[in-house]
């Protein structure tokens, strides 16, 4: 945490959003290796309803609010994903909701959570360590003692 820092989710920074449905059952992990490949960083992807469904909740280009960013994520979406469906499938028939297998459904996630209570969620964070903390020391003072000495002393 203190070298890589916290990771704000979907919720807190947005993103966009996608139900995809298969024609045959697919593997998770795969989507995920796959979809990397194309966004530079592994999305979010789970089961949605059954083993040839999935939503993928991505943070690639969250900043871009244009159409434009959208047709690019589902061109770098359906580049990854097509050699994972049975049947020859277009970037159309595969970006056109209605139809049974590709994109059923994709939003657009903004922040829904405001800078206020991620403020008070990392305070929260903090005090509960400092109590864990305090906790531990109360029957160990010793190690507390040298963690104290370790950790926040100037050598």
């Amino acid at each position: 945490m203190a070298t890589k820092g916290l990771n704000f989710g979907v919720d807190f920074s947005g993103g966009r959003s996608y139900i995809v449905r298969f024609d045959q059952p697919v593997k998770v992990n795969d989507i995920r290796e796959s979809l990397s490949k194309q966004f530079g960083d592994a999305p979010e992807v789970k089961t949605f309803g059954g083993d040839d469904q999935v939503k993928i909740t991505t943070k690639f280009m969250v900043e871009d609010k244009s159409e434009k960013a959208d047709s690019i994520i589902e061109s770098k979406m359906f580049a990854g994903l097509q050699n994972m469906f049975k049947a020859k499938l277009s970037f159309n028939d595969f970006s056109t909701s209605n139809i049974t297998i590709g994109i059923l459904n994709s939003q657009k996630v903004d922040p829904a959570i405001s800078d206020d209570i991620k403020k008070s969620a990392i305070m929260a964070l903090v005090f509960a360590l400092l109590a864990i903390f305090i906790y531990i020391a109360i029957p160990f003072p010793q190690m507390a003692v040298w963690t104290w000495r370790c950790y926040f002393t100037i050598p």
